[in-house]
């Protein structure tokens, strides 16, 4: 019966405690349901995130399309002024060949003076050389009236010697001969002196003209080797003006043939310059057309470059109140989301808190009222073992009994004479030994299913009370894991606002930045191709 109650009472703590689990396991519930709301408002907040990132992205792609209209009137704009760039070449090179052709001009005229002096200095040369001519002839001149003298003196000192032979044989005639011969001696030695006085006279002439014509010979020769001298430099002179007047020549026939080549290319050049010059004509009254156009393209432009001012500050001002929006409805955003998450928390917290007290309550409940059972299954194993010991005394005594009543037997059986009430004794006593071990292993399987009962139970609630920490470890894990993802959730949605507070401020300086430059070059090149236009007419 003892038995009996401890199991119906130990079946009535097991149904407690699974009611208690299953009251563990609703608030469990509960309280993933409240993580599960937790998560809900977490997908709310992002899809908030995601929105506001797709508006900023909407924003991205509205300056990404102004950019590329912007990219597109540049192009136009630069393809105009490649246009433009290719008619002041093309103005270049007929500049380059007009002055080309001055050049070629002037460097004829310079060659046609070059050839002009060499001329003039080649008749002069020709004079000089006809002047040395001339004076060569003279010396020559002179030199044979020298040779003429010198032969004429030589035979006066051999009609002296002559004369001098004859006065010598007029003496010794004199001497010889008689008075007559003496006096017709002297009268012939009178008409002898006399001769050889004038002929004396005659020859200091003629030495006097001689050392004269000696003299002139002598400036004569040294003036023939002045020019001779000079007429060796001159030609020399001669030699290299007739080497420079060749090559002058070969280089006047060069450049006559570049001139012709030249003649020719700038009639051909002439030509190409007539038609470029009507082409160039025709392309101006095109430029003008162009021009015009561009004009009307110009105010068209800035007409629409106000209207995109207007549009953009429009834009702009839009951007700011969306922006101004967007921050009063990120600041109240975060203000409801703190609020809420500030409430919600605190009543998750204090939810949870009352949770973990209930939990701990309960759980030090469990753990007392399962250490009391516990302490009653220790309490009645020990009771068991006693009785266990009890029984086994008993077995041991009545072994012992039994042992002796064999020994009995045996005695007995060793006496021949024994009747028949003894062997009736004897089967009395196996029967009753026979009963007291079968109660003995009753008893013992009674006591040792309980133990194994109240074991296994053991066993079973220890892991429960395992599998029921682990689980609230988990839980509690679990939430502060979500505390953190929450608090960097909040952070990434502020540094969000950050970020498309400074693209924003970004984007409105850049776009004002760019705005003006934008209208600084188009001013810029308008006023360029004004200039380029009106120098192009006063051309």
């Amino acid at each position: 019966m003892l038995t009996a109650q401890e199991l119906s009472a130990v079946r009535k703590q097991y149904m407690r405690q699974t009611a208690e689990v299953a009251r563990l396991s609703e608030q469990y519930d509960a309280v993933r349901a409240s993580s599960d709301s937790a998560t809900l408002e977490l997908a709310a907040a992002k899809k908030q995130l995601s929105i506001a990132k797709a508006e900023a992205g909407l924003a991205s792609s509205d300056r990404i399309d102004l950019l590329k209209e912007n990219s597109h009137l540049r192009q136009e704009y630069t393809q105009a002024m490649a246009h433009i760039a290719a008619l002041q070449q093309d103005l270049s090179r007929l500049h380059s060949v007009q002055k080309n052709f001055v050049e070629a001009a002037d460097s004829l005229d310079r060659c046609k003076q070059q050839h002009a002096v060499d001329q003039e200095q080649i008749l002069q040369l020709q004079e000089e050389v006809k002047a040395l001519l001339h004076s060569r002839k003279h010396a020559l001149l002179i030199e044979r009236e020298v040779d003429t003298v010198r032969n004429q003196n030589a035979k006066l000192q051999s009609e002296l010697q002559s004369a001098r032979e004859t006065l010598k044989s007029y003496q010794d005639i004199a001497d010889r001969n008689c008075w007559e011969r003496h006096s017709q001696a002297l009268l012939q030695l009178k008409s002898a002196l006399s001769n050889e006085k004038t002929l004396r006279q005659e020859l200091e002439k003629q030495s006097n003209e001689v050392v004269m014509l000696t003299a002139e010979l002598s400036y004569a020769k040294e003036r023939d080797t002045q020019k001779t001298e000079q007429l060796h430099f001159a030609l020399d002179k001669a030699k290299q003006l007739e080497t420079d007047t060749e090559r002058r020549k070969e280089e006047i026939q060069h450049l006559e043939v570049e001139n012709t080549k030249l003649t020719k290319e700038l009639e051909d050049s002439a030509k190409k310059h007539l038609d470029e010059v009507a082409e160039s004509f025709a392309e101006k009254q095109k430029l003008r057309i162009e021009l015009d156009a561009s004009k009307d393209c110009s105010n068209r432009l800035a007409a629409e470059l106000q209207i995109l001012k207007e549009a953009e500050s429009h834009r702009i001002e839009a951007l700011r109140r969306s922006r101004e929006e967007i921050k009063a409805l990120s600041s109240q955003m975060q203000e409801l989301m703190r609020h809420a998450e500030s409430a919600h928390l605190e009543t998750m917290l204090g939810s949870l808190k009352q949770e973990l007290k209930q939990k701990e309550s309960s759980e030090s409940q469990m753990l007392g009222r399962i250490k009391l059972e516990l302490q009653e299954a220790q309490q009645q194993q020990d009771l068991a073992l006693i009785k266990k010991k009890q029984l086994r005394t008993q077995l041991l005594e009545a072994t012992r009994a039994l042992h002796l009543t064999r020994v009995r037997n045996e005695e007995v059986s060793n006496r021949p004479c024994e009747s028949q009430s003894n062997y009736d004794c004897e089967t009395c006593l196996q029967n009753h030994h026979a009963k007291i071990v079968a109660d003995g292993a009753a008893k013992e399987k009674v006591c040792s299913s309980p133990t194994n009962d109240w074991a296994e139970k053991y066993a079973g609630l220890e892991a429960k009370l395992e599998l029921v920490q682990k689980h609230h470890e988990l839980e509690v894990g679990k939430r502060q894991k979500q505390g953190i993802e929450m608090h960097r959730q909040q952070q990434e949605l502020a540094n969000c606002t950050q970020l498309l507070h400074r693209e924003s401020v970004e984007r409105a300086e850049a776009e004002e930045a760019w705005a003006r430059s934008i209208e600084e070059q188009v001013q810029q090149r308008v006023s360029s191709l004004e200039k380029d236009f009106a120098m192009r007419l006063a051309k």
